[in-house]
């Protein structure tokens, strides 16, 4: 004759879910994003070179800012890895909207009627004020604009491959392209300072 031995009893702290171990795994990606963020903030110091004075640093953190924010709100509601992106270019898209199509817009980050037109006068005068100055250039609304649409891109980039992909040490190459700017404008424009702030 066979016994069967009693199954021993779960404790309560087993059957209890292990929700706040949960909780900081799934929350660590705001590490990463915060960390990208520094790093194309101490990145894009090296174009006060290019561009006369610091009034272009408000609208970039603001930019950079929202689109890695609007990433990592995309991670933590656990939004497939292929979408995260797409968020960001979208947050992009209304933050651009928000800063420079102040009555071309809709709901204030949507673009609008005008929104071509006013477009296509950001961009001619970020072309006029490239190819009639030289460098450092006089800030201006259409340089804004170019300069935070190419960071904005820069984030998404970035952000996409430490943390989507799990390759930080290939997001760095991202972050040369904003080295790469200063350096091809103008000769000794990317110093010491800017670029261990960089690295």
């Amino acid at each position: 004759m066979t016994s069967t031995l009693p199954r021993p009893a779960l404790s309560p702290q087993r059957l209890a879910p292990q929700t706040g171990r949960r909780f900081r795994t799934d929350q660590r990606h705001w590490v990463s994003t915060a960390a990208v963020f520094v790093a194309v903030m101490l990145t894009s110091l090296n174009l006060n070179s290019v561009v006369l004075g610091w009034t272009w640093l408000n609208p970039v953190a603001f930019t950079v800012g929202g689109v890695l924010l609007v990433m990592g709100v995309a991670r933590s509601i656990r939004l497939p890895g292929a979408l995260v992106p797409v968020a960001g270019i979208l947050a992009l898209v209304g933050s651009l909207v928000w800063q420079f199509f102040p009555t071309q817009n809709v709901f204030g980050v949507f673009p609008g009627e005008g929104s071509a037109g006013r477009l296509a006068v950001l961009l001619n005068h970020a072309e006029n004020t490239v190819v009639s100055q030289v460098a450092p250039v006089l800030p201006g609304t259409g340089i804004f604009m170019v300069i935070c649409a190419g960071l904005g891109l820069i984030a998404i980039l970035t952000d996409t491959l430490a943390t989507t992909l799990r390759m930080p040490a290939i997001s760095g190459l991202a972050l040369l392209a904003v080295l790469v700017i200063p350096a091809v404008v103008r000769q000794q424009s990317v110093g010491i300072p800017g670029f261990v702030a960089a690295v």
